[in-house]
């Protein structure tokens, strides 16, 4: 929870650094997320505002408690570990990114993380089912109903969440999940698949801050077999306004050649 905190906390020094704007997302390895007209992209590597997300990230404290896990459960795909407490993990090196869409109705800002990694530095080796899953999931025609979180109501899909917190050491956590909807796999306009997850809730924290939040988990493959995980932070509003111009772009990757 503190990494998404921090993400949106941090999403207004990226206006105030030196960063690179643009009207497409451009990740390295995987390609070109495109955005319509009327949404501005910035780059913020290279700046604090990454290497302070970085450090957050790379080195969580604490480890495995409630809430931890509860946020495992809402953004990161079944398996797969991004921090490791070492300089090589895909959290050490994760990019940044933030989206602002202006309207007469005011400024609308998402920020993107982005993590990659082959096999081996997502997936611990006691998580061997969970990496074969995912290494058929991008494959033409795989069978990947079996394991999918297939939830018929948001119920569920919310008992899922309790159920993934339970047994772990910490203070229970205040949360409500407003809306879902769990991983599945879609079909990018270029004939490849992507996973993704959406999740819409409101968590309060142990000193009463109450923390609104619209989160959109991506997972891409590329055809060198590493991997792209990408994860949209924002408010509720601005996921309102903002999602249908991502959905364009995660159809229309236009994806690196290797």
């Amino acid at each position: 929870m503190k990494a998404a905190l921090a993400a949106l906390v941090l999403t207004a020094a990226l206006a105030a650094g030196t960063t690179v704007h643009a009207d497409d997302m451009t990740i390295p390895g995987l390609g070109t997320v495109p955005f319509p007209d009327g949404v501005q992209v910035t780059d913020g590597s290279g700046t604090a505002v990454e290497a302070m997300l970085r450090q957050s990230m790379a080195h969580p404290e604490g480890g495995r408690t409630k809430r931890t896990e509860l946020m495992r459960f809402l953004t990161m795909p079944e398996g797969m570990t991004v921090a490791d407490g070492t300089a090589d993990s895909p959290a050490a090196n994760a990019r940044i990114y933030q989206l602002v869409k202006t309207l007469p109705s005011g400024v609308y800002t998402m920020t993107c993380v982005v993590f990659s990694g082959d096999g081996d530095e997502l997936f611990r080796k006691d998580k061997k089912e969970e990496r074969a899953f995912w290494d058929a999931a991008f494959r033409p025609g795989a069978e990947t109903g079996k394991r999918a979180q297939v939830m018929i109501t948001l119920d569920e899909f919310r008992q899922a969440a309790r159920r993934a917190s339970e047994g772990q050491p910490g203070e229970d956590v205040d949360f409500r999940i407003l809306d879902a909807s769990p991983w599945k796999a879609y079909h990018n306009d270029d004939g490849t698949v992507r996973w993704q997850q959406n999740v819409k809730f409101v968590i309060t924290t142990e000193r009463g801050f109450v923390a609104p939040a619209w989160m959109e988990s991506v997972l891409f493959r590329n055809p060198a077999g590493r991997y792209y995980f990408l994860i949209f932070t924002g408010s509720h509003e601005s996921g309102r306004q903002l999602d249908d111009d991502l959905l364009y772009g995660l159809y229309q990757l236009r994806r690196e050649k290797l």
